[in-house]
């Protein structure tokens, strides 16, 4: 796979990971659910690296699909 950000494959086992996670938590509690990624250097994104773009779209997909 070149790229996957959207690969169904993915975007289930890290769905299937916080859907498994949010029973842990207090029921009536609000939580917050965090993406992290690691850093890109400037020079590389000036260039045009699609890595910022690809994890807001995976965050995005992934939270789209919990929501409902």
């Amino acid at each position: 796979i070149d790229r996957w950000p959207l690969h169904a494959s993915f975007l289930a086992a890290v769905q299937r990971r916080i859907v498994d996670a949010i029973p842990k938590f207090p029921k009536g509690e609000q939580f917050h659910i965090l993406f992290s990624a690691h850093s890109v250097p400037i020079k590389t994104l000036v260039k045009g690296d699609q890595y910022p773009g690809e994890i807001m779209a995976s965050a995005h997909a992934i939270m789209k699909e919990i929501a409902h």
